[in-house]
């Protein structure tokens, strides 16, 4: 890569939503790869409104609580040959909230991540490094 090319990244904004046993809420949408719930930012969209959309497309989630930015994590994408960053929000769910599947998911789990860290998939490695960076899991 040539150090004097401008980097441009792909940003999205994702949510780290953790139940009582202190496990993530975790999509699978095009692929079988799990990922966090959230997506990109669309132009003259704020980062928190991406999130909220992106959670009633793919989680059916209408009413949450955007407790704040718990972190950035970026990396580079070779398949794409794109820098991505992504905006970690930690979210809250109200009690009586029960996962489904939106327009844009296949499956949602809430997935103890820490077995991630050994994984041999590059998607949960991501997830698992994006949430320690975050502080979400020790």
């Amino acid at each position: 890569m040539d150090l004097n090319q401008k980097t441009i990244y792909s940003v999205s904004a994702k949510a780290l939503i953790k139940n009582a046993n202190s496990e993530l809420l975790l999509v699978k949408e095009h692929s079988d790869n799990w990922a966090l719930p959230g997506g990109g930012i669309e132009q003259g969209e704020s980062a928190e409104a991406a999130l909220r959309r992106e959670l009633q497309e793919e989680l059916n989630i209408v009413e949450c609580k955007i407790v704040g930015l718990a972190g950035v994590f970026t990396y580079f994408a070779p398949v794409k040959n794109v820098w991505r960053m992504w905006l970690l929000y930690s979210v809250e769910l109200p009690k009586y909230h029960t996962t489904s599947n939106g327009i844009s998911t296949k499956e949602a789990a809430f997935i103890n991540i820490k077995d991630f860290a050994s994984s041999k998939t590059y998607a949960e490695q991501r997830i698992y490094q994006s949430a320690r960076e975050a502080g979400i899991i020790v």
